[in-house]
């Protein structure tokens, strides 16, 4: 029987002119800047989808985006050059704000629901942090918000969305930021891994989505999260997505970034708390 021979890559480096090319295809279609001297990235992140396809080289793999002859073709490639590094309660402080002075103050206002967008949720761990705090709010303080919590999440991604759907985790990344009692409280253990209960799956909804494109579509919200990917962003598309995340935001309600995100809005509010910035809508 004839035995089919993997296909060879031409080359482990990537010449300037493809590389400039490969990153104008990148920036168009997710706003992503790589920047200079990341040819590196590129060959490593694109090596299992040009093997996948039978191709040799990145070069082949820009003619295979420019012809339009393999469908779904750039969404598999901004899946690849997507970073998704993620953990629960990240960087801690976002979460703490949440409970601490966010949730206290639209509960001061008798808020009936909240609506959070998490943008850019990864694998979900965000968006399920956001519904544990809302969670364990409601806990300590029965009676509040009888609209009870929606959490829209939304990634550019479909293999992150795919795992951040399903709402299983293995142990490894149970293990990173995830309280000891929260797992009891909101996972059971699948064989291997740990399922998010339902109860708290339910308050979630996942959908794709790039932030480059129109989103009016997803309504207005008390609470967005959208850290650590604007930094991945050029400036003209940052200000831009910038200024269409402010219209999803209801008037009092906040922007959460990452910490390597400042804003400078006229028509925002900084607010430093437990040592970060949240940005609160005018």
């Amino acid at each position: 029987m004839a035995m089919t021979r993997a296909p060879v890559l031409k080359a482990t480096t990537l010449g300037a002119d493809d590389y400039r090319a490969f990153c104008r295809e990148l920036e168009d279609a997710a706003g992503i800047v790589l920047g200079d001297n990341k040819e590196y990235l590129v060959v490593s992140r694109t090596r299992r989808l040009l093997a996948e396809l039978g191709l040799g080289s990145v070069g082949e793999l820009l003619t295979q985006l420019r012809s339009g002859a393999v469908p779904g073709l750039r969404d598999r490639v901004i899946d690849v050059m997507t970073t998704n590094e993620t953990s629960w309660f990240r960087d801690g402080y976002p979460f703490t704000a949440l409970r601490q002075r966010i949730l206290p103050e639209l509960a001061a206002a008798r808020r009936h629901r909240v609506r959070c967008w998490s943008a850019a949720c990864s694998y979900g761990q965000e968006a399920y942090s956001i519904a544990m705090v809302f969670e364990e709010f409601r806990r300590a303080a029965p009676g509040v918000f009888g609209g009870g919590l929606s959490v829209l999440a939304t990634d550019i991604s479909a293999t992150a969305l795919h795992g951040a759907s399903a709402g299983r985790y293995d142990h490894l990344a149970m293990a990173r930021g995830l309280p000891a009692d929260f797992r009891q409280r909101y996972f059971r253990p699948q064989g291997a891994l740990w399922e998010v209960v339902p109860q708290l799956r339910e308050k979630v909804s996942f959908q794709l989505l790039n932030l480059l494109d129109d989103f009016r579509g997803v309504g207005r919200f008390e609470v967005i999260f959208c850290r650590n990917v604007l930094i991945y962003i050029g400036p003209k598309a940052r200000a831009e997505i910038l200024s269409r995340l402010a219209a999803r935001l209801e008037p009092g309600g906040y922007l959460v970034l990452g910490g390597s995100e400042p804003l400078t809005d006229p028509g925002f509010e900084m607010i430093r708390h437990e040592g970060g910035l949240l940005y609160r809508r005018r």
